[in-house]
């Protein structure tokens, strides 16, 4: 049987270890930063706007726009979250690009025709900026509609993308996820419950997915429950290439030194691919 003493000092040790633990270990954080509707502006008030937040989030701090700040009380992090607006204004108006994302992010919106970012034709939706820049960046996009982008409703390179609950209609081109730039290597790509329709009046419409590896990874690439309907493009060069609706491309960026089973590991589960037509 243990004697009292030796359970006590059992008991004081694993107390110690455990607040050494908690003590020593590294902390992460990650900030979450409300937006307001209505026009997306840059200008010192108390309203935080879309740019104003993804500013903040590519700096790492809120100097530039003291209004958006982290409504969890949490320093800005590693992968920080905006909250796009609720109806009855979940609308967001462009008036200008937004910045160009340059760190892991999520945006969370309240679904798809509820929080909507809208280019009024002129503006693009959101990006990431030198598309060799991805590596590492964790890029989450859900609950959102993107409508009459100029070019792209949705453009960005990253080691992970993730999209779903999300619709982009009537930009110039639509939605590309990867690049073909060596830079921009993907592990995975995830689509879901989302829209691609009504594209393509300036370029090539739909959803494109660029999966490039080299000798390191094996793009894993999902898609389901989405609809890419109705897009169209130019029939000129270089347009004509691309074509419209859905594009899986795979690329190897090493001259053929992928490794030996390169290409994306590609999953389809109802996919409605219909209507896309070129002119």
């Amino acid at each position: 049987m243990t004697k009292p003493t030796t359970l006590k000092l059992i008991l004081s040790t694993f107390i110690l270890s455990a607040v050494s633990f908690f003590l020593l270990s590294p902390s992460s954080s990650a900030a979450t930063i409300n937006v307001a509707g209505g026009n997306d502006e840059t200008v010192a008030n108390s309203n935080c706007s879309l740019s104003e937040a993804i500013t903040n989030i590519n700096n790492g701090d809120a100097l530039s726009y003291p209004e958006c700040v982290s409504s969890n009380a949490d320093p800005f992090g590693t992968d920080d979250t905006i909250l796009l607006p609720d109806s009855p204004n979940g609308t967001i108006t462009l008036t200008a690009d937004l910045p160009q994302i340059a760190n892991s992010i999520t945006i969370q919106g309240h679904g798809m025709g509820v929080s909507v970012v809208d280019g009024g034709g002129a503006w693009n939706g959101l990006a990431t900026g030198n598309l060799e820049d991805g590596l590492g960046l964790a890029i989450t996009i859900s609950g959102v509609s993107f409508e009459q982008n100029a070019i792209m409703g949705i453009s960005v390179c990253a080691q992970t993308i993730a999209v779903s609950d999300v619709r982009v209609q009537n930009a110039g081109i639509g939605s590309m996820l990867g690049s073909a730039d060596t830079g921009c290597l993907i592990d995975s790509v995830s689509v879901g419950d989302s829209d691609f329709s009504n594209n393509g009046n300036s370029a090539f419409g739909g959803l494109y997915i660029v999966a490039a590896s080299d000798t390191t990874n094996h793009p894993q690439v999902t898609v389901s429950r989405t609809k890419v309907n109705h897009n169209g493009s130019l029939n000129v060069i270089p347009y004509d290439y691309f074509g419209s609706g859905l594009v899986i491309m795979s690329l190897c960026t090493t001259d053929g030194a992928c490794l030996s089973t390169t290409g994306a590991h590609t999953t389809l589960t109802y996919v409605d691919v219909s209507n896309n037509t070129s002119s």
